[in-house]
């Protein structure tokens, strides 16, 4: 492993784009006292690999997010892409899991995946893992604005099979802890537009699962996941952008923009997101471009009171 002198130099945030830091960060209505909350961002800010990019945002957040969201280029990441030296930046790691996982070959097949990963990445003693699980009913389509928050016992919602492979790769993940899998509140569950997690939330109560919170896709989606009773507790990450234009069907885009294009609806959730989360959520700006990104943090920095 490389010595500490031996890390590349850490950018400051003045070298890395003038435009974005010297700007001022629009001001929303409320401060937050999460001044001891952990910002992170993404493993993919500026158009380069994963260490690169690390490098650039050692000296800007407290963590950063793995995105490994393609399995098979994840699977064969060298040192090159992920080098001793980001051990020693000081940062703190979790890890986003594949959106291509193969959850109708099979939990046995998504643990290999996600335990090689795991793997990979051990050295940075991620502390949790980010997961889109798959549909709940196997003739999907997007009901996640409906009225109802949190699904009766005996419901009769009918699970895809995907999803039957979810409910035994959750088990499969606890059981193996001892030989390297991870406790159940490690995996946090994200809200996404085929799974709200609102016909999930019976399996994710009973196994303790963790919940990351997705405030672009609960914008675009009209989703009430936020809702969910006692969701707060187990809300140990949201993920921050603003959603992206409106298309022609009259809905906005999963753009993942900056937090500066919020509208008045965002900026009111965003709000409540901040006033209710524990002191020890991770806040992640999933904003993809620098520019953005550095606004984003700005504006992130002035409601947390780390201006």
């Amino acid at each position: 492993m490389n010595s500490p002198q031996d890390i590349p130099h850490l950018v400051s945030e003045e070298s890395i784009s003038p435009s974005c830091s010297g700007q001022a960060a629009p001001r929303l209505c409320h401060r937050f006292n999460l001044q001891h909350a952990r910002i992170a961002g993404p493993s993919f800010v500026w158009p380069a690999d994963v260490a690169e990019n690390c490098r650039r945002l050692a000296p800007l957040v407290d963590e950063v997010g793995l995105l490994f969201f393609e399995s098979e280029a994840c699977l064969v990441y060298t040192e090159r892409d992920l080098p001793p030296w980001l051990a020693e930046t000081g940062l703190r790691f979790h890890a986003h899991l594949p959106l291509d996982l193969p959850w109708n070959e099979g939990p046995e097949r998504v643990w290999e995946i996600v335990s090689g990963l795991r793997r990979k990445a051990a050295f940075l003693r991620p502390w949790a893992f980010v997961l889109h699980p798959p549909e709940t009913r196997p003739d999907f389509i997007d009901l996640s604005g409906r009225a109802e928050v949190c699904p009766q016992p005996g419901n009769d919602v009918a699970f895809g099979q995907g999803f039957g492979s979810f409910t035994e790769f959750v088990h499969l993940w606890g059981q193996r802890w001892e030989q390297g899998g991870g406790r159940p509140e490690e995996l946090l569950l994200e809200n996404t537009r085929e799974n709200d997690l609102v016909d999930s939330w019976p399996l994710i109560q009973s196994v303790n699962l963790g919940i990351c919170l997705d405030l672009g896709h609960l914008l675009v989606h009209g989703q009430q996941t936020h809702r969910l009773p006692e969701i707060w507790s187990r809300v140990r990450m949201v993920h921050l952008s603003a959603p992206g234009k409106v298309g022609e069907d009259g809905r906005p885009r999963d753009g993942h923009r900056s937090l500066a294009e919020l509208d008045h609806r965002g900026r009111g959730l965003l709000e409540e997101i901040l006033g209710r989360i524990r002191p020890d959520c991770v806040l992640m700006l999933e904003v993809f471009e620098p520019e953005g990104f550095m606004e984003s943090l700005n504006m992130l920095r002035g409601m947390t009171g780390r201006a």
